[in-house]
């Protein structure tokens, strides 16, 4: 089924596991710098009246918004390389790597796909795995973040991109985090 917008909408059916693909044909994200896929964990029952979608305003702000989005995404990937850079030259050990588990707020195939995107093509991160989302849990990432004092600060950095695209995609983005 399709909504207003051209978004492919289908029921999450649970089952994906991390680290392979899905039932609903989503792909693995992240494999040699390619934007992350898909886990086909989709919205249950978004249809017309789904996440930011009713007003015609919302509609027509909406390039604006996703060209916003895009701009602080290359920023970060400026500041990214900056990071990964320099720390080239800092005495002492390269980073501290770590993998972190991201529950999404993200619903729709094209918001998932989308943040594991944005997440792989940041230097210093990549999404190494998705898992599926089900009725009771959402849709999941699997980032290994290069550089981070704590997991509670990549979550946050995290959690800040999808707040922007969410609010890129929706107009708004949605209140608290998993």
């Amino acid at each position: 089924m399709k909504d207003d917008d051209g978004t492919v909408q289908r029921p999450r059916d649970g089952g994906g596991t991390a680290g392979g693909s899905t039932a609903s044909g989503g792909a693995v994200g992240g494999a040699g710098g390619a934007g992350g896929g898909a886990c086909g964990a989709s919205a249950s029952g978004a249809g017309a009246s789904g996440p930011g979608r009713g007003t015609p305003a919302n509609r027509l702000l909406r390039p604006f918004r996703l060209a916003a989005y895009v701009l602080w995404v290359a920023k970060e990937v400026l500041t990214g390389t900056w990071d990964v850079i320099s720390n080239l030259f800092r005495p002492g050990p390269y980073g501290k790597p770590m993998i972190v588990e991201l529950p999404l707020r993200c619903v729709t195939d094209v918001e998932i796909t989308m943040m594991a995107s944005s997440i792989t093509i940041t230097p210093g991160t990549l999404v190494v795995a998705t898992g599926a989302g089900t009725q009771d849990a959402p849709a999941t990432l699997f980032v290994h973040a290069q550089f981070g004092d704590s997991e509670d600060e990549v979550l946050d950095g995290l959690y800040d991109m999808e707040d922007r695209l969410l609010r890129a995609m929706r107009g708004r983005a949605p209140g608290g985090r998993p």
